[in-house]
């Protein structure tokens, strides 16, 4: 319930799952999504990712008839369009400056692109980031505080073993 409570705050509605690999993150989202029946994309980070990568995506065909192309990335597509994005693989990126860039992506609400043309984003619009913890198992970053504060955290954890097989038993017995 508390996530959300956070997806329909007006204020800070960014939500950042934070959890082990396999804890049910993405899983949960596009539940929730699903519940909420709101429109979803998503965009993976990863360590060589760059700060152009966040505002485009590159295409073969789809600008030009055979022709390599840019088109908005699913960040500021879903802005645009009010969607739920979720930014898997948050603490990945080596290069700070992508966080910088998110971070006013984020704060403004609105991005300048190269050809000059502004976009806003709709009110509906929700950024919803995964990560995994910063313990020694993954190799991440720690998220500096100006891009964390975008966002409200909720910890997730695998559940007990007994309440998993519980669970796995309910929806298939023969499991």
């Amino acid at each position: 319930s508390r996530m959300i409570e956070v997806l329909t705050d007006e204020r800070n509605n960014n939500l950042l799952l934070r959890g082990p690999a396999g804890c049910g993150k993405n899983t949960l989202i596009f539940t929730l999504a699903a519940l909420a029946k709101r429109p979803i994309r998503m965009m993976s980070l990863h360590a060589s990712i760059s700060e152009l990568d966040l505002l485009y995506r590159m295409s073969f065909g789809e600008a030009a008839n055979g022709k390599t192309g840019y088109l908005l990335s699913e960040l500021l597509e879903g802005g645009v369009r009010g969607d739920w994005i979720v930014i898997d693989e948050l603490n990945k990126p080596k290069n700070r400056g992508v966080l910088s860039c998110l971070n006013g992506i984020l704060q403004k609400k609105f991005q300048t692109l190269r050809d000059g043309r502004t976009i806003e984003f709709k009110k509906e619009f929700r950024a919803i980031a995964l990560t995994n913890p910063e313990d020694g198992n993954y190799v991440v970053f720690s998220l500096p505080v100006d891009t964390a504060s975008r966002f409200q955290v909720i910890e997730l954890r695998y559940l007990p073993f007994e309440d998993e097989v519980s669970l796995l038993k309910e929806f298939g017995p023969d499991v």
